[in-house]
């Protein structure tokens, strides 16, 4: 079970950019939402990832 092995590291990447991103904006904006938004859009993609396993 989990991301399939040959996906795991770009998923990493993706992950780990758009929250650093997402931490960015949200400096720069004083708000929560930058993160609030790659958190909604992030959690179904990966359930999906995974969900997509052979």
């Amino acid at each position: 079970m989990g991301v399939p092995s040959r996906r795991a590291e770009a998923l990493a990447t993706l992950m780990v950019s758009a929250l650093e991103g997402a931490i960015l904006m949200a400096r720069a904006e004083r708000s929560v939402r930058p993160l609030r938004a790659v958190a909604r859009e992030l959690g179904p993609y990966l359930d999906s990832c995974v969900a997509g396993e052979d």
